[in-house]
């Protein structure tokens, strides 16, 4: 923040009256105060969520990779009861184990998966990975689903690109005949008005 900046915002209402530090013709510098006040935290408010984003979006990058890690490794650090092993060579720890437990909650998990938060959490960073995956065919990668989600994906993409398709039939179609109606408006009008 600019130092003027800051000396605005943290004048009190006694010294602004006196202090002519921004001077808009016709309005009162209470007025002008509280809009830079509101213009600030607006700015500073936008700020913060846009932290927020990126933090959630790295957090989901190093989930990523440890995901990869998992299963083109073979890293199974936790152990079914849950007790972690000590050798571990996963690049960022601190997602890693969080995501292995998952990992063996859904693989042990008896409940209905679609109504179970945990369940419902891996099967989104599976279908993530599924949506960034490089893999130039999917039988090199081993991250379990990623193919069958790719195929939904490439399946739903194609019916998309078809409703286009429909719609854009549709309104042509609709202009099509909409302009052969006002075409034999337009001969029927001029047959009627022609000379006699």
């Amino acid at each position: 923040m600019s130092p003027v900046l800051a000396r605005v915002l943290n004048l009190p209402n006694k010294r602004w009256k006196s202090e002519k530090v921004i001077r808009i013709l016709g309005v009162p510098n209470e007025a002008v105060l509280a809009f830079v006040r509101l213009l600030h935290a607006g700015w500073e408010k936008q700020s913060r969520r846009n932290m927020e984003e990126q933090k959630t979006y790295q957090q989901l990058s190093e989930a990523m990779e440890c995901l990869e890690h998992i299963f083109k490794e073979g890293c199974t650090d936790i152990k079914p009861d849950r007790r972690r092993r000590s050798s571990c060579s996963c690049p960022p720890l601190d997602a890693c184990q969080p995501l292995q437990l998952l990992l063996l909650h859904f693989s042990k998990c008896d409940g209905n998966r679609a109504t179970c938060s945990r369940c419902r959490r891996i099967w989104q960073l599976l279908k993530l990975h599924s949506s960034i995956c490089m893999a130039q065919d999917s039988s090199s990668c081993k991250v379990p689903l990623c193919r069958q989600f790719k195929y939904k994906m490439q399946k739903m993409e194609e019916k998309l690109e078809e409703r286009k398709w429909m719609v854009l039939g549709k309104k042509v179609a609709s202009v099509v005949a909409f302009s052969s109606f006002a075409k034999r408006k337009r001969y029927e009008s001029g047959r009627d008005l022609g000379p006699e």
